[in-house]
């Protein structure tokens, strides 16, 4: 599945048919249907029926010994895990697929596997190893077809990552080269160059450039207008980022509450994206004065990522140090001593972590 992740720090409907919940046997064609049915979902946003279909596809290429569509297959089902924020089981399914996909003939879905290993390891502070995979991702694309609009996606992981790391001016350039190779090739008011022009606006909101950021994030929305999308959320959350940095709190809690909505819909509580909205959304409740519920999203924000980043995480420091804010707020110091002694635990063990940078 051409996807990965498409967003900043941090990217159906078709039922089964009888015959093969029955398990009667397929006809030649059936494994290549699987997989585009698949895709199908996952575009739709159905991610339930898009791994149902994944895993049949699976199956089948194991049966048929095809090891080109077991790739893809496999290739797929990791892009769903990872949007369904299960991550082990995305990473372990994906390395899977790049195996096979190294000792099948055709190189031609490599480049997507590559991709989302480079996004899940994005994700999880794993700078080097995403590099690696993201330049090998491109450096295939580069040999098998140099104008493949799929470059973009790739493009944006590799903005993502050095957005996450601190580069905003290399963050820029790729975004912004994502976002022409995405028109060039492709319609330009297509949904999926939404997360592109979302990403470049959050590197402007970083840069304080508010025009730039806004000119972006309005194109973005008035092609999602009428949607309720995962897309949205994403714009909506780079949305609230600005407003809140002007100190405009109303405009923020707004953009966040929106945000968070769609997710928990989409997902329900356990996913780091709805924890990453339902954090944002707290910080400027807590601006605003609205300690309980910002508490309570903090709260929650605060089991998911322990269980998907583990304990020593960014999500988890960046979390206890919000919610430290709060418990101050509210004049229970006790508590907030205990988060802020967390906290600074996890700063020091974070610091003697060799950084990305100095790798390089």
């Amino acid at each position: 599945m051409r996807g990965g992740l498409m967003r900043v720090r941090t990217s159906v409907g078709v039922l089964l048919m009888g015959a093969f919940c029955q398990r009667v046997p397929l006809f030649a064609d059936d494994l290549s249907t699987l997989i585009e049915k698949g895709r199908e979902a996952f575009h739709s946003d159905n991610f339930h029926d898009a791994e149902r279909y994944n895993r049949l596809a699976v199956e089948e290429s194991e049966r048929l010994g095809d090891a080109a569509k077991m790739g893809e297959a496999l290739g797929d089902l990791g892009g769903v895990l990872l949007a369904t924020g299960r991550h082990a089981e995305a990473k372990t399914t994906c390395l899977r697929a790049l195996e096979v996909l190294r000792n099948a003939a055709s190189k031609g879905y490599l480049p997507v596997v590559l991709n989302n290993l480079g996004a899940l390891s994005s994700q999880n502070e794993q700078f080097v190893e995403a590099e690696s995979y993201l330049t090998e991702s491109l450096s295939i694309l580069n040999e098998l077809n140099p104008r493949d609009p799929y470059r973009a996606r790739v493009l944006n992981n590799l903005g993502v990552l050095h957005y996450a790391t601190g580069n905003n001016k290399r963050a820029e350039k790729e975004f912004r080269q994502a976002i022409d190779e995405w028109e060039r090739e492709r319609d330009p008011r297509s949904p999926e160059i939404v997360p592109l022009l979302s990403n470049l606006g959050g590197v402007y909101v970083a840069q304080k450039k508010w025009d730039a950021a806004t000119t972006l994030f309005n194109r973005a929305l008035s092609i999602l207008s009428g949607s309720s999308s995962l897309n949205l959320a994403g714009v909506l959350d780079n949305v609230g980022t600005m407003h809140s940095a002007r100190g405009k709190y109303g405009e923020a809690k707004e953009a966040f509450r929106r945000s968070y909505l769609i997710r928990l819909d989409a997902f329900g509580k356990q996913h780091p994206a709805v924890a990453s909205s339902a954090a944002n959304l707290a910080s400027t409740l807590n601006a605003l004065g609205e300690y309980k519920e910002a508490e309570d999203l903090l709260n929650g924000a605060l089991q998911v990522y322990e269980k998907t980043f583990g304990s020593q995480s960014f999500q988890v420091l960046a979390t206890l140090e919000k919610l430290t804010e709060v418990f101050r707020k509210t004049g229970r110091e006790n508590e907030a001593a205990l988060m802020a002694a967390r906290a600074q635990d996890i700063r020091f063990e974070r610091s003697h972590v060799v950084s990305a940078n100095a790798l390089r």
